[in-house]
């Protein structure tokens, strides 16, 4: 029965397979709804009108992988029609990401489809600068992509060879950038080498290359104009100062080149170097998958798991922002969402069309 001035919410935090208590009625303008095109027919659904309500639960797996839940449908009733369901999949595994955490992502995914798959190279990069206060860190990825954070992490789409610039500028003016050379392509990725420097007097350090491979041609510049070959050699600089020392390590067909700013003992200046990690990732880019559920008027239930979907499927969040806690006392967020997707029933493909609709969900504390 529709009464204007009331709307209900339910947010409840659920096991698996069960539904929780009663929900509460509150005073207000209705908050929750759904509106669009579902099969050809135009679709209005509204919390708080002809017994409508908004279920949400959340649950975890074995490795931490959050499902957050909402349905909006008639109250009291699982499987009553006609209903929408939207789960929200958290793919950021063993983390303490909470439902709000997929309020920014730039895309969504539909769960269990060929999009869910997209390799990418995850660069993480850690600052090292040394001088006098507390310096401004910028980088260049050589994506055209930058950060200022200390120790950023970096997304690569296309695998290659990129020079990345990262820059320290201290109080005092002092200014020290280091640019190295990062291999993110199939062979190379996730590996990467190293050296060591030792000092037997001011001016005299002696270098190591690693890994240590005797079988590996070591090549060397000292940023004076001086080169040698070798997996360990000495050098001795002529004057004080901050010099690039640029190692290229050969063994087989393999090359790679590792870059690092060096001082003689009597350096007073500032210093950057930066050290890094890759990794090839398989996975959903950290963002959320999404499953949209539709059951009709005649109780058939379609869903877009495991649906082909085709290039104009979207689904988005255009607003969040923090809503009153469930009755357990669990935190909630609303969400304005839009959505164009299929679904199917196993035997029926369906169009969801300009979806449209508001729903809250509950998460962890």
């Amino acid at each position: 029965m529709f009464k204007s001035s009331w709307y209900f919410i339910i947010l409840i935090v659920l096991a698996a397979c069960k539904r929780g208590e009663e929900p509460i009625e509150q005073i207000g303008t209705p908050v929750f709804s759904v509106s669009g095109t579902i099969d050809g027919a135009p679709v209005n659904l509204t919390a708080g009108i002809n017994n409508y309500f908004l279920f949400t639960n959340f649950s975890s797996d074995k490795r931490d992988i959050t499902l957050f839940s909402g349905t909006l449908g008639p109250q009291q009733c699982e499987g009553c029609a006609p209903s929408l369901s939207i789960d929200i999949r958290n793919y950021t595994a063993a983390s303490t990401y909470t439902i709000d955490s997929v309020d920014h992502q730039p895309r969504y995914f539909f769960y269990n489809t060929q999009k869910d798959i997209e390799p990418y190279y995850q660069l993480s990069c850690q600052a090292q600068p040394v001088g006098t206060g507390t310096p401004i860190i910028s980088w260049d990825f050589g994506n055209n992509r930058y950060s200022g954070e200390t120790n950023p992490v970096a997304k690569f789409e296309q695998a290659g060879i990129y020079n990345v610039i990262g820059s320290a500028v201290f109080p005092s003016n002092c200014f020290s950038v280091l640019s190295q050379p990062i291999y993110l392509t199939p062979t190379r990725v996730g590996k990467h080498t190293n050296f060591t420097v030792n000092y037997p007097d001011t001016h005299t350090l002696l270098f190591n290359s690693l890994p240590v491979d005797a079988s590996a041609l070591v090549n060397w510049d000292f940023g004076d104009g001086q080169q040698a070959t070798g997996t360990i050699v000495a050098h001795t600089y002529a004057t004080r100062g901050l010099y690039k020392v640029r190692m290229q390590y050969q063994k087989g067909s393999d090359t790679m080149v590792f870059c690092k700013n060096v001082n003689t003992l009597d350096f007073t200046s500032c210093t950057h170097n930066f050290d890094f990690r890759t990794a090839f990732v398989v996975d959903s880019l950290h963002l959320s998958h999404v499953v949209v559920k539709w059951r009709d008027a005649s109780g058939t239930l379609y869903s877009s798991a495991g649906v082909e979907q085709p290039d104009y499927s979207y689904f988005k969040i255009t607003e969040a922002s923090d809503y009153v806690a469930n009755e357990k006392g669990n935190p909630t967020r609303k969400y304005t969402f839009e959505t164009t997707c299929r679904a199917a029933n196993g035997t029926k493909v369906i169009e969801l069309k300009k979806v449209k609709g508001i729903f809250g969900y509950a998460y962890p504390k």
